[in-house]
């Protein structure tokens, strides 16, 4: 596996795991000041 494609992967799973937190963390946190 190459490591531009590794690198590349991580990336998009750092990605989708900032994404998933967004989701979930900032709707709270958004709901909570109002």
């Amino acid at each position: 596996m190459p490591i531009v494609r590794r690198s590349e992967a991580i990336h998009l799973q750092s990605l989708a795991r900032f994404n998933f937190v967004m989701s979930i963390w900032f709707p709270k946190h958004f709901l909570k000041q109002y």
